[in-house]
């Protein structure tokens, strides 16, 4: 092979290699314009990397460089830069340095190539000063010079600046293209400026600017994100009549908006839309349908569309999997979502943070706290680094689990990493501290958080508020109560609930009065307002990562605020999260739900409106009408359900049984608790509680204990609620003896009373004057690993008074301090 033959002839890198290392070994050497030929043919085929190695080993046999190798590696550097995050890009600004220092004069396309390296890695004020060095040395940038650095301050949020060096732009009488108000205009609709936005889209089409189909997807994302669906698809026909159709990103941005508004039915309308223009779905519109399934927990449809789309041989990429991975976990299915765990680890792709702190997360949920720190070890096996939300999980779980010495350990190892701790990791570990009874540990780390950095949010002052309150500590807590507002800390009514309890707890009603007041003051001052309906949803994501979670209080602003923008199938959708995640509901939240679907009148309407209502759904509306004694209301959601395909689950019977039961009528509920089990809806421990409890409040207890033995030869399994239920029925009906006999049966079945089965026993002894049986158990209590509560000294204190015991009553008393508790 011929050193001067032509190297554009080359087939593959190979080839280059070969006629490199016979150049090298020439004497005398060829000069470096042979070498930037090969090269040059090198950089074609985009092997940068190969480029620098020869030009390292070109400089070492003495080569000296001249303006096109500083040229060619410059470029080299760039495109490398946009791999290794920018480290290259500091070898090319090197180089041009070196190249001035020489004096060699570097052309326009190198001033570009390090600009648009500079730009596409980030470094925005480095790109800056570059472009404002190229007006200085006689370039004079052309407009895709300014678009560069323009979409990079875009990109970083930055619009400010890049509007300042747009204006300059039209100064220099330079003509702004389709380029740069695109990247502007997408800017101003991320930061929530519409009416900017629309300013200078009008001032793009009076300079004879065109909208492109990239502008026109800005403006119907940018719609989908305000939630203004309606408006999209109007832009789409609009873009149709100019003669540009719809492309896979279009599409996209339609299919994820309809999804994420609960309309997965019409986002798999328009994806076959897609597929009939002969545009293919790729591996983002799989993701956003699965992503609509589990936002409605449908997990099987969400199953059935990923399978689908892996037949379909598009490759789902970690996002993907992470889509399904949340949702099983959210639904509480995590066997299923570590099949598929197993499923990326074995055929990729690699598994990332994300992927494992959602695991983590689920485990913890369910309280597999050693599965979950199993996972870590393997995370970080796999060379996957833990970040501070992953170590939060953790910690979370371990605290949640009682193993507060574990949590110290990670706490501490979190410390000694390179992790940046938030307050979030502070509060969760401040939190179980203080649950522990460990109150002066907790306070010493709140008083280093601000050692650290950091500042209290209003989460770890309600935690610490609430630790003093339980520990009896109300001066230190009202102290801190009120440093809040010298600290400017946003009360919120959690500080405020928990303040008013703790003066109520230890008698100080004066104060919880007052305090009570300033809440209502505050409170009413503060409602959510939201510019678009992606920014609640935002907020909605934040508040369900929290730590601890916020009450329902603040879950039903966040509502009301969607519900007055009128996105109900948002609403219902947060509604069935809220449930998973086990936030109970009030009085206020469910009146906002109900509102939502009386606006829409009926179930057909709210279709209409593109709510789909789930079981879920239904059952929140049938529960809430139950609990307000509007049973037959109650009954016609069940038969609207129905009619729309949703079976009733057993949630849905357990609602209407307990809505008879309220009520008293013991008959119909038990009509309905027999209709279920027709249906073939196996009826659980639940179901079974709600009738039995119905039956104890008629005094019916004969019927309560038919269905107890129907659990104990069918099953499911009598819980402590249901052997509860069953001795306060027999103790109140004077059946003190079948209650202790039923105590035995509970113990000998492996149910371990708690200290309410113990309370409701004790006080059926006392007031049968079997004095004796009474303190015998209460021993028993005190022997065992049940925490005593003030109520059990309350009983048998009152019991031994009123059977003239006096001095042991006395002596009883005496003993409640000793024993940590304070009188009530």
């Amino acid at each position: 092979m011929s050193v001067r033959g032509n190297p554009k002839n080359f087939d593959n890198v190979d080839d280059a290699l070969i006629l490199f290392n016979e150049m090298i070994d020439k004497y005398p050497r060829p000069s470096v314009v042979e070498f930037n030929k090969l090269l040059g043919t090198i950089v074609r085929m985009k092997h940068y990397a190969i480029v620098v190695s020869m030009y390292s080993q070109i400089e070492l046999l003495g080569v000296p460089h001249d303006v096109y190798s500083f040229n060619i590696l410059v470029n080299c550097y760039c495109q490398l830069g946009h791999i290794d995050f920018g480290f290259s890009i500091s070898h090319a600004t090197s180089l041009f340095d070196e190249m001035v220092d020489k004096g060699y004069q570097p052309n326009l396309i190198v001033y570009r190539t390090i600009l648009n390296g500079l730009s596409k890695t980030g470094n925005t004020d480095r790109a800056v000063r570059f472009l404002r060095m190229m007006e200085d040395r006689g370039f004079e940038p052309n407009i895709v010079a300014y678009n560069t650095v323009i979409d990079s301050l875009c990109k970083k949020g930055s619009l400010n600046e890049a509007l300042h060096l747009f204006s300059q732009v039209k100064v220099k009488g330079i003509r702004p293209d389709i380029v740069t108000y695109s990247c502007l205009i997408h800017a101003m609709y991320d930061l929530g400026q519409q009416e900017e936005a629309t300013r200078l889209l009008n001032e793009m089409v009076d300079n004879n600017i065109s909208l492109n189909i990239f502008t026109y997807n800005i403006l119907i994302d940018a719609h989908c994100k305000d939630g203004k669906i309606f408006e999209a698809l109007d832009t789409v026909d609009t873009m149709k009549k100019q003669g540009i159709e719809p492309n896979l990103v279009t599409y996209n941005i339609l299919v994820d908006a309809h999804c994420k508004e609960g309309k997965v039915s019409k986002a798999e309308d328009i994806v076959d839309t897609m597929i009939k223009h002969s545009i293919e779905p790729n591996v983002v519109t799989y993701g956003a349908l699965i992503n609509g399934h589990c936002l409605q927990n449908r997990m099987d449809k969400a199953r059935k569309v990923f399978r689908s789309m892996i037949k379909k041989g598009c490759a789902p990429d970690i996002s993907s999997y992470n889509i399904m991975i949340n949702g099983y976990c959210k639904a509480k299915r995590i066997d299923e979502a570590m099949e598929l765990f197993h499923e990326i680890s074995q055929k990729g792709p690699i598994a990332d943070t994300v992927t494992y702190s959602t695991l983590m997360q689920g485990m913890c949920q369910l309280g597999r706290v050693s599965s979950a720190c199993e996972l870590l070890r393997k995370m970080i096996a796999f060379g996957q680094v833990p970040n501070v939300m992953t170590c939060s999980i953790l910690l979370n779980g371990l605290c949640k689990s009682d193993k507060l010495e574990m949590a110290l350990e990670l706490f501490q190892a979190m410390r000694n990493s390179k992790l940046e701790l938030d307050i979030v990791c502070y509060n969760i570990l401040i939190d179980g501290l203080c649950k522990a009874g460990h109150i002066e540990v907790g306070k010493e780390l709140f008083h280093k958080i601000s050692l650290n950095g950091l500042k209290p949010d209003v989460y770890t002052y309600s935690i610490m508020i609430n630790g003093f309150c339980k520990e009896g500590l109300q001066d230190e807590a009202y102290q801190l109560f009120g440093s809040m507002g010298d600290n400017n800390r946003l009360l919120d009514s959690c500080c405020y609930n928990v303040m008013i309890q703790g003066f109520l707890q230890n008698n100080y009603t004066s104060k919880a009065t007052q305090v009570l007041k300033e809440m209502v003051r505050e409170i009413q001052k503060k409602y959510y307002r939201f510019d678009n309906v992606d920014d609640a949803f935002n907020l909605f994501n934040k508040m369900i990562q929290r730590y601890p979670k916020p009450s329902i209080v603040e879950f039903t602003k966040l509502l009301a605020a969607i519900v007055r923008m009128k996105h109900y199938a948002i609403a219902v959708s947060m509604c069935s999260q809220m449930e998973l995640l086990g936030v109970s509901w009030d009085v206020y939240s469910l009146s906002i739900l109900e509102g939502m679907v009386s606006e829409a009148k009926d179930v057909g309407t709210m279709i209409k409106q593109g709510i789909e209502p789930d079981v879920v759904t239904y059952n929140i509306l049938v529960d809430a009408h139950c609990r307000e004694g509007m049973v037959s209301e109650a009954e016609d959601i069940v038969d609207a359900m129905i009619k729309h395909n949703i079976e009733p689950n057993v949630v849905t019977y357990s609602a209407l049984i307990n809505g008879h039961c309220l009520q008293n009528k013991m008959d119909k509920g038990r009509k309905v608790f027999q209709l279920m089990i027709k249906k073939g809806c196996a009826p659980d421990i639940f179901s079974y509680n709600i009738m039995i409890n119905g039956y104890y409040k008629a005094q019916r207890i004969d019927e309560a204990m038919e269905l107890f033995h129907e659990i104990s030869q069918k099953g499911p399994n009598p819980d402590i609620v249901t052997y509860n239920t069953l001795m306060q029925c027999m103790c109140k009906l004077g059946r003190v003896s079948s209650a202790c006999e039923l105590l035995r049966k509970m113990i000998a079945f492996g149910q371990v009373p708690n200290v309410v089965t113990c309370s409701f026993l004790l006080n059926g002894l006392c007031k049968s004057d079997k004095l004796e049986e009474a303190l015998e158990l209460f021993q028993a209590m005190r022997n065992s690993k049940l925490e005593l509560d003030t109520v059990c000294y309350n009983i048998l204190i009152d019991g031994l008074c009123k059977s003239g015991y006096i001095e042991v009553g006395k002596e009883l008393f005496h003993k409640l301090s000793v024993n940590g508790l304070k009188p009530s």
